[in-house]
């Protein structure tokens, strides 16, 4: 009989054999699996193992200041487009290219997913007739909508190139911007930034669309009116599918090791030095109207005001209508007499100058025969 204790590690011994065992057969069966499969499919369609799979994404400016530069930005995308299928990596690989496009202005039009993709020739028929929208510039929702179809249809180990056209001035109202791309940065994606004008390349927009473009400016900041843009920009999209390539394909799942035991905990950190101060962020926008207060306690009486100016003059009425003609009122008192006038002035001589003859007056009725005469008799005449 063998001692208890020898029993024990006996025991033990055989069961790590076993295990060892089923862990190879186990990793053996994975790799019989994994063997045969020539490419990994996604979405239904075959990724070949040989190829590097590139996801590219275009934000169309179709606002009202990209009016003179439409045409001229979908130009640009179909020229990308046939010059990416060109392109042999240094590994010699090719691209296996998916593509969408969104154009966007006041609103967003989802113009073509990753799952719409159908090869080159297909696209150009699907861009050449987007028709100009003409508003205000929202490049959030542009950016917003671009990372959700990422997230919803991304394969994985993609490289993911995103190329946003735009003449560095949004709407006043457009929301956080940074916030937007520093969140699709965050999925993986790199991003181009393609100022539309000559305008794009003054001091104040460049500083603005460095933010927006990934690091560094030099290899992700260009100008749609450069020369020679598409042979610029085909190169860097290059350097980052061999950079990708570079890293290799991550292995198969080994299997699940033996549950660890819990570690002592870790000492404490030093705490970090303070950051420095960050720039001051986009006024936002205007908020609610909020909800009517109570209504306050009347005030104390304000003291007595001081003396207005006198007013102006009114001005002179229109004259009113005659009155009536009153009755007659009654004859008055005679007045006292006046005071004697003054003496006529006298002649030089002392006398006054005759008047002229008056006219001589009408004869007048004769009278009535007058008594008769009693008297003596006259004496005869001698």
């Amino acid at each position: 009989m063998f001692p208890s204790s020898t029993l024990v590690l006996l025991v033990t011994a055989l069961t790590s054999v076993w295990a060892q065992e089923f862990y190879e057969e186990r990793k053996t069966n994975i790799k019989s699996r994994s063997k045969p499969l020539a490419a990994n499919i996604h979405n239904g369609q075959a990724i070949l193992d040989e190829d590097c799979s590139l996801e590219l994404s275009f934000l169309l400016d179709s606002s009202e200041s990209a009016k003179d530069n439409h045409e001229q930005e979908k130009q640009f995308i179909m020229n990308m487009v046939d010059r990416l299928q060109e392109v042999r990596l240094q590994t010699g690989r090719s691209l296996s290219l998916r593509v969408a496009l969104l154009q966007y202005s006041s609103h967003v039009i989802t113009e073509q997913t990753f799952r719409d993709w159908r090869g080159t020739e297909n696209f150009k028929t699907r861009i050449a007739p987007i028709i100009y929208i003409g508003h205000g510039t929202y490049t959030t929702y542009a950016i917003t909508n671009m990372t959700k179809i990422y997230l919803e249809e991304s394969s994985p180990g993609s490289i993911k190139v995103a190329m946003l056209f735009t003449d560095g001035i949004s709407h006043p109202r457009n929301p956080d911007i940074f916030s937007a791309v520093a969140d699709a940065k965050n999925q993986g994606i790199k991003f181009f930034t393609l100022g539309i004008t000559r305008a794009a390349n003054e001091p104040a927009n460049v500083a603005h669309l460095r933010l927006l473009a990934s690091s560094p400016a030099t290899r992700f900041l260009h100008n749609l009116q450069d020369k020679d843009i598409v042979e610029k920009i085909v190169p860097e999209i290059t350097n980052l599918a061999d950079e990708g390539g570079k890293k290799g394909r991550s292995g198969d799942d080994g299997a699940p090791g033996l549950r660890g035991q819990k570690g002592e905990a870790g000492l404490s950190g030093l705490p970090g030095r303070e950051g420095a101060e960050g720039k001051p962020g986009y006024k936002g926008e205007q908020g609610e109207r909020g909800e009517c207060g109570t209504p306050g306690i009347k005030g104390d009486r304000g003291p007595e005001g001081s003396v207005g100016a006198r007013g102006l003059r009114g001005l002179q009425g229109l004259p009113g209508p005659h009155g009536d003609i009153g009755p007659e009122g009654h004859q008055g008192k005679q007045g006292e007499r006046g005071p004697p006038g003054p003496s006529g002035i006298q002649g030089e001589t002392g006398i006054g100058l005759p008047g002229p003859k008056g006219d001589m007056g009408f004869q007048g009725r004769p009278g009535p025969p007058g008594p008769h005469g009693v008297g003596e008799p006259g004496l005869p005449v001698s």
